[in-house]
């Protein structure tokens, strides 16, 4: 299967689409016809994404969290090649890196290495189906956390500020997705934050908590609340919650400085959405007072 990718979105769509028990490698090639990187593939999830030229970084990221020296990590890694061992697993093996630090490192080198390879130009993409089982579970990430994050790259300053608000207005949530879950699993409560952007119409979502969603309805979910909150801040001079109630229970979505936050709660959500705002407008007014 080949494709034309013009951005990350374009990819993630792509894996969206795979069966979730595809695994394989999405080649991507420039219009020369020189390979610039690949996206790994393992049951339907991205394990992780390489660009060419970016092959060290990983593993400076990997032996920066170990605390390990040049030679240290060289003589791990030419252990795992000799073995036939994936590097990062190993030292999580090994009790040198947390697993939560690898997934970290992952995510990280994954989606700078997409932003790299999508940000700039279309290149043509490659699907080589393979056999799975070369990677865990819980170190593949879900086509809309490796968006978000990849999308970020574009709003940083405001990326740790949206982090924050999606966990404390979803606390019941987990971050970005279940590792190991099937891509139908239930979508359960979830949120997102979005940024508009100055080269597409549709805002970017930079982050993004619970749920399993696909990268069609995350982003479908950012052009509703952005649209939604154009029309009633149109309507309203002050700061503007909107909410929608359907059959399973509501869509909020709200508004903080430049990020537009949206998300699925049970009926009682929207409730607990605006206790939490008035919470936090009280604490801000006081802290001024000071």
């Amino acid at each position: 299967m080949k494709l034309v990718a013009s951005s990350a979105i374009d990819v993630c769509h792509f894996v969206d689409g795979l069966t979730g028990d595809a695994t394989g490698e999405l080649s991507l090639v420039a219009h020369g016809g020189e390979r610039t990187g690949s996206v790994f593939v393992e049951n339907g999830r991205i394990c992780w994404a390489a660009a060419r030229g970016f092959a060290r970084r990983l593993g400076d990221l990997l032996a920066s969290s170990a605390k390990l020296d040049k030679v240290a990590m060289e003589s791990l890694y030419a252990t795992c090649q000799r073995e036939r061992l994936p590097l990062g697993e190993h030292l999580v093996n090994e009790g040198l890196v947390s697993p939560a630090a690898l997934r970290a490192a992952l995510l990280e080198h994954s989606t700078v290495s997409l932003h790299h390879l999508c940000g700039h130009s279309t290149v043509q993409a490659e699907w080589r189906a393979r056999r799975s089982g070369a990677y865990s579970s819980r170190f593949t990430f879900s086509t809309t956390e490796v968006l978000a994050r990849t999308l970020a790259e574009g709003h940083r300053p405001l990326v740790e500020r949206a982090a924050v608000e999606l966990a404390e207005s979803f606390p019941e949530s987990f971050p970005g997705s279940f590792a190991g879950s099937s891509k139908d699993g239930e979508l359960g409560e979830y949120g997102a934050a979005f940024v508009r952007s100055a080269s597409r119409s549709m805002p970017d979502p930079i982050a993004v908590r619970g749920g399993h969603l696909t990268v069609e309805r995350l982003l479908r979910l950012g052009t509703w609340a952005t649209s939604a909150l154009d029309v009633a801040s149109a309507l309203h001079e002050h700061s503007v919650f909107f909410t929608a109630s359907v059959a399973e229970g509501a869509f909020s979505a709200w508004r903080t400085g430049a990020i537009v936050f949206a998300g699925f709660t049970g009926a009682r959500g929207p409730a607990r959405l605006l206790h939490r705002r008035a919470k936090a407008r009280r604490a801000e007014s006081h802290h001024g007072d000071l």
